[in-house]
């Protein structure tokens, strides 16, 4: 996986049962050639599943970095798009986690360090 990063975070927010109409903004905003990059504070929380996957896909975008949970991952297998997360969790983020912003700088754990700034259109490189 390889692509510019458009990043999207969220947070732990509960709110009433339904959509989460910011993240469809963010994920209807990413283009051809972007990674998408979540992050967030949703500790056993899935941000990305298949649908969005799909969604994605349809856009151009090359794959996913998460840092959180994922569901769906044979369905995302089976699409053959990449994506990389922190945890596997059949726990939807529905009126549990919500999207606060995107296409800002966010956090995640890093490797080298307690916690890793990317921001909009960094290079996003990634293999297994």
């Amino acid at each position: 996986m390889a692509g510019w990063a458009y990043t999207i975070r969220g947070q732990i927010t509960p709110y009433e049962f339904g959509g989460d109409a910011d993240k469809m903004k963010a994920c209807a905003e990413i283009t051809a050639d972007q990674v998408s990059v979540w992050s967030g504070d949703g500790e056993g929380i899935c941000y990305f599943g298949e649908l969005i996957a799909i969604g994605m896909m349809e856009k151009g975008c090359v794959g996913a970095l998460v840092d959180g949970g994922l569901r769906d991952t044979r369905w995302i297998n089976e699409l053959n798009f990449s994506v990389f997360g922190r945890f596997k969790t059949p726990v939807q983020s529905i009126s549990r986690w919500k999207v606060n912003g995107w296409n800002v700088p966010v956090f995640l754990e890093g490797a080298t360090g307690r916690r890793v700034v990317v921001n909009p259109d960094d290079f996003i490189l990634g293999d297994d």
